[in-house]
């Protein structure tokens, strides 16, 4: 058997590295064109859905979202000046999240909203916010959250708005029935009084055609007399 050439060596060599590196230009190929072919799954969202306890600065709030896609709508519900609930508006952009709460807090009657601005990625969001209320003042901070529960339906508004918003109507109302109750008393009262008169404070008095005299009283009697 003849020994190989230096040429029919360099060509046993070189055909299997060629085979090796096209193979993997094609599995190189091939990936990206899985990935081209769906760029749902490489962009896919974070799941936002659920109740979450987020921090924004010193205040922590209890925050229920919603998900449809990039769209997010929930509530949310804090104590910071007493209770108070509002409503959650956002969108998801990739990983960027961003929401907006709207409120009207009990006692003081202010419109407070806030804006958190901060990146997802499904369990927790950290980033910034931003307030503001119907007063004029401005505040801002860090936010931090964190997913407690998927269900969104165990999250409980505050309870109490709901109360102090019916208290007061229910006493106003109660108030306003009470003054007509007496009012309307008082009339009907009254109309007794013009329509009636009392027999007892009249039994020294005499009635004849028209006239009324007492007794022992000289003119009322010549009175009487001259109409008879």
């Amino acid at each position: 058997m003849e020994p190989l050439s230096q040429e029919s060596a360099a060509r046993v060599v070189f055909l299997p590295l060629s085979l090796m590196l096209l193979s993997l230009v094609m599995i190189t190929g091939l990936s990206s064109l899985s990935l081209a072919e769906d760029p749902a799954i490489a962009a896919q969202p974070p799941n936002l859905e659920g109740i979450w306890t987020i921090n924004l600065g010193s205040e922590q709030v209890t925050m229920m979202i919603r998900q449809h896609e990039s769209r997010l709508i929930g509530a949310c519900t804090g104590s910071d000046s007493g209770p108070w609930n509002a409503v959650v508006m956002g969108s998801l952009a990739g990983n960027e999240v961003e929401l907006q709460t709207r409120s009207i807090r009990s006692g003081s009657g202010l419109i407070v909203e806030t804006a958190i601005f901060g990146d997802a990625d499904g369990e927790t969001i950290r980033g910034s916010f931003l307030r503001g209320d119907s007063q004029g003042k401005v505040s801002s901070g860090e936010a931090t959250g964190f997913k407690i529960n998927p269900d969104t339906s165990q999250y409980r508004p505050a309870a109490t708005i709901l109360a102090d918003a019916i208290a007061p109507s229910s006493l106003n109302t109660e108030t306003i029935d009470e003054s007509r109750e007496k009012a309307e008393d008082q009339q009907a009262s009254g109309a007794d009084k013009s329509r009636f008169v009392d027999v007892k404070s009249q039994t020294d008095r005499v009635f004849y055609l028209g006239w009324a005299w007492t007794p022992g009283e000289a003119s009322d009697k010549a009175a009487v007399k001259n109409q008879i």
